[in-house]
């Protein structure tokens, strides 16, 4: 039974914090934009070119060519437009949700009254929170414009050097991003996922919950599991013979992935609610995973880094394990420069430190 000494929690604030400008990940508000300035410097622009980015799967500097047909290119421009105009992600991407329940809705009726047959459903079934996350994964994994998830030592490299993090700790992450996967590769500190699959073989080393899902997390359809990269590669030609964390972050292997798959990332909507449109039991393993750990550490510490504690209609997930993690007997600091963030933590009774990674970083520095 694990038992764990110390609870590390990492918000987008955190990959925000973890590097400087101009290659600094963007934060919600800025998502839209940062999604939109690369899918305008990736786009190949004509069929043949849209043609070689498909056959080329482990190119870093290609994307996947379906992101750039027409259709799937306008929708995309659409609401990314949308998205920078209202400064609103999260309320852009609700209303595609919206809009697609009302659809299927629509098209359910259809199938009863007679009017269209149950294999024709899916020709109405656009999928545009599906071309969202796709681009959100291809954008986190390189394309010919600079990245700000280029792969490269940052501050989780000297988080997790830090003393404080040298001992049996767990990772819970709110991040699509692999930025904290690599810093662990770098510190030759074995890793692995918790609950992304049902039955999935228990990891030795840091466990690591994503409870928003991971850009490196295939889905399966119908409603299957998750499965993670090296189950998704099983079999593929692109496999490595390398070890099992390698596996699963092998920038190029993810690309290959996601380039021979149709089907999108396992990833949270980031939006209200943060919904899963498929494989939800693939997420929600990873939640109970984590709560069990902590269930079993009673008298661990946790130290929350770019976390922002929402109510429960706006990430349920989140608040569920924010609720565990109160009764730690431990040490509960709350890293955060946002001074309603801070607020809100303490009241739940959480430490507030006015600090981000990189001032939090420093003040350690200076303490030793």
């Amino acid at each position: 039974m694990d038992r764990f000494d110390h609870f590390l929690v990492l918000g987008a604030g955190a990959s925000f914090g973890a590097r400087d400008p101009p290659h600094r990940p963007p934060l919600g508000p800025k998502l839209a934009d940062y999604l939109l300035t690369w899918l305008t410097a990736n786009d190949p622009g004509d069929d043949i070119s849209r043609r070689m980015a498909m056959e080329a799967e482990q190119d870093l500097t290609t994307p996947a060519a379906d992101l750039f047909e027409p259709a799937a290119r306008r929708r995309l421009r659409e609401f990314l437009d949308h998205a920078v105009d209202s400064s609103d992600f999260e309320s852009a991407a609700r209303r595609l949700i919206v809009g697609r329940r009302q659809l299927e809705d629509r098209v359910a009726r259809s199938v009863r009254a007679g009017q269209l047959a149950p294999d024709d459903r899916t020709a109405f079934h656009q999928k545009p929170i599906e071309e969202i996350n796709r681009l959100v994964a291809f954008a986190m994994l390189g394309g010919n414009a600079s990245s700000a998830f280029a792969r490269r030592p940052d501050r989780f490299d000297e988080l997790l050097s830090l003393p404080t993090f040298r001992g049996r700790i767990a990772v819970i992450s709110l991040n699509y991003d692999i930025l904290l996967e690599e810093a662990l590769i770098r510190s030759g500190r074995s890793w692995g996922y918790r609950g992304p699959r049902r039955q999935f073989p228990r990891p030795g080393g840091i466990p690591v919950f994503k409870l928003h899902g991971s850009i490196n997390w295939q889905r399966l359809l119908p409603v299957g599991p998750g499965r993670t990269l090296s189950v998704g590669l099983a079999g593929h030609p692109l496999r490595p013979d390398t070890g099992h964390e390698e596996v699963q972050i092998a920038r190029p292997n993810i690309i290959a992935m996601l380039k021979h798959s149709d089907h999108p990332p396992v990833l949270a909507t980031y939006s209200a609610g943060k919904e899963v449109d498929s494989n939800w039991g693939c997420i929600e393993g990873s939640v109970r995973s984590c709560l069990r750990a902590i269930r079993r550490s009673p008298g661990a510490r946790a130290t929350l880094f770019g976390v922002r504690l929402p109510a429960s209609t706006d990430d349920p997930r989140l608040e569920r394990v924010a609720r565990a993690l109160q009764v730690l007997r431990g040490q509960k600091e709350f890293v955060n420069p946002g001074e309603d963030e801070r607020a809100a933590a303490e009241s739940l009774g959480f430490e507030p430190r006015e600090r981000t990674l990189g001032e939090y970083l420093e003040a350690r520095a200076r303490a030793t």
